[in-house]
């Protein structure tokens, strides 16, 4: 079955459950929006929200308890006009006027952008997207449906962004194809990302972010904790093989935020699939010719941590950042091989235009073994999976797939009325290695090239929703031949916010 639509039945059956007065919209707060994220991460680093904030989807739970016991006196005109946008958004959230419709339409010209960031742009050229969304005492659904032109994966109809779930106590479990970021970058993440199309899967979730209740594990911190279970799409060398996914984020102090994270591609047609296998890969049973045989090797596995510290809240408005992501996770579970991902990140406020702005400068190297002697044409690459961690030809992780380097410059102005302005400069070098990769295995080119890219955007409330304009410039360069791509970039945007 197409790994699109496996989880379609679940929720169209999930609609006969939800019969009573409902709250409008998700409990979840999904990767894409720079302007909120840059207000989340204000108000944790002055310890208004007290949770972890690089594990995206965000739960709206923990971040409204942090809003409700806020001290505005003890807050700067940045951090307070970030308080009020977020207390408009979750009072939006808290709607209960029943079944709320939800509508979307982009435009991105002759091509969508090429390295895929945090902002969630177009992944097509066109997309029209609708759907409805609910949320009730315990369950909570959202049905979407999204027609593309010209798509890549030869996928017309989708259904991203949709699910249902349950609340258990203290925990969320839910069926869902939902975009997904772990770790603190702005530019992409190592080892989950929003580059990919979501893979449907089967996930679990905290949602309030409480300190352990033990003594001897208090100094963890407000932490968070997720699992899922994936199906990647049929049309693989190996079909129909899962993904597994965990993380959990803590916070020891109110500066530092700290991850670890941990991911396998296993299963799939002709390859084990039973709960041994499983227990091998989570214990890392899986180097061969030392602790298992080709036959048996349970699955292409990728672990490592993430960690982000700020100043503090005392004028020191900057933080620091890093993701270290090992290619291999050899027996006891040690990531070895790895990628890095760096970056510095600063804010402030500009009296004279009521405006709040962020900025960071962020580089990325994809290929194992980085700190030493690189070791190309490694990463996300399996000699059992050989389309490696990719899904519907794009990396799961890094933007970047495997043997790249880049730096990057971001920058966002929010003024007063939700008038957003930002900025992306990139250079990046490509598949480093000067070596053509097969068909598949390099999803941004299979030879060498340097990457320019430079773009300016706006965002601001127009009707019933929000609009979102993009200009840019690309430049793609390949070593091989010296020819040169020069590529205006337009993106026009459209979504229902009521």
């Amino acid at each position: 079955m197409d790994g699109s639509v496996t989880l379609r039945p679940a929720i169209v059956a999930a609609i006969g459950l939800v019969a009573i007065s409902a709250a409008h919209a998700d409990p979840w707060l999904p990767p894409g929006d720079l302007a909120v994220r840059h207000d989340v991460e204000l108000l944790a680093d002055v310890g208004v929200l007290k949770g972890p904030t690089t594990t995206w989807p965000l739960s709206w739970g923990d971040i409204a308890n942090g809003l409700a016991e806020a001290n505005v006196a003890t807050l700067g005109v940045a951090e307070r006009a970030a308080l009020l946008r977020l207390q408009q958004r979750v009072k939006e959230e808290k709607r209960t006027d029943g079944i709320s419709p939800e509508f979307r339409m982009a435009i991105a010209g002759d091509e969508p952008r090429r390295l895929r960031t945090f902002e969630a742009t177009p992944r097509e050229k066109g997309e029209l997207q609708t759907g409805v969304a609910w949320t009730g005492l315990r369950m909570s659904y959202r049905i979407q449906g999204t027609v593309v032109s010209d798509p890549k994966d030869d996928q017309n109809l989708r259904v991203d962004g949709s699910y249902v779930g349950g609340a258990a106590g203290n925990w969320m479990f839910a069926a869902s194809a939902m975009d997904r970021w772990w770790g603190p970058g702005w530019g992409s993440s190592l080892i989950l990302s929003s580059n990919a199309r979501p893979i449907p899967a089967l996930t679990v979730n905290r949602n309030l972010s409480e300190p352990p209740h033990a003594r001897w594990l208090h100094w963890v911190g407000p932490w968070s904790a997720t699992i899922m279970m994936g199906q990647l799409e049929h049309d693989r060398d190996v079909p129909d093989a899962l993904f597994f996914g965990a993380r959990f984020a803590f916070r020891p102090v109110p500066s530092l935020e700290i991850a670890v994270s941990r991911t396998a591609q296993w299963c799939g047609e002709d390859r084990p699939c039973d709960l041994g296998t499983f227990w091998d890969l989570l214990v890392g049973n899986d180097t061969r010719t030392v602790t298992t045989t080709l036959e048996d090797e349970p699955g292409n596995q990728l672990a490592g941590a993430d960690l982000r510290w700020t100043g503090g809240p005392h004028g020191r408005r900057y933080a620091v950042y890093g993701q270290l992501i090992g290619e291999d996770v050899t027996s006891g579970t040690s990531p070895a091989k790895f990628t890095g991902r760096f970056g510095f990140e600063r804010w402030g406020y500009f009296e004279q235009w009521h405006a709040s702005y962020r900025w960071s400068l962020e580089g990325a190297n994809t290929a194992a073994n980085f700190l030493g002697e690189p070791k190309y044409n490694y990463s996300y690459e399996h000699f059992i999976y050989f389309d490696g961690y990719r899904y519907r030809g794009r990396a799961i992780g890094d933007s970047l797939d495997n043997d790249g380097r880049i730096g990057a410059l971001q920058g966002m102005l929010i003024s007063e009325h939700d008038r957003t302005w930002t900025a992306l400069l990139q250079f990046a070098q490509i598949n480093r290695d000067d070596t053509e990769k097969a068909p598949g295995t390099q999803t941004v080119s299979a030879t060498a090239a340097d990457l320019w890219n430079f773009e300016v955007g706006h965002g601001r409330p127009l009707g019933r929703g929000t609009l979102s304009l993009g200009l840019g410039f690309e430049r793609f360069e390949h070593k091989d031949s010296g020819d040169t791509e020069d590529s205006p970039r337009f993106m026009l945007q459209w979504e229902s916010t009521q």
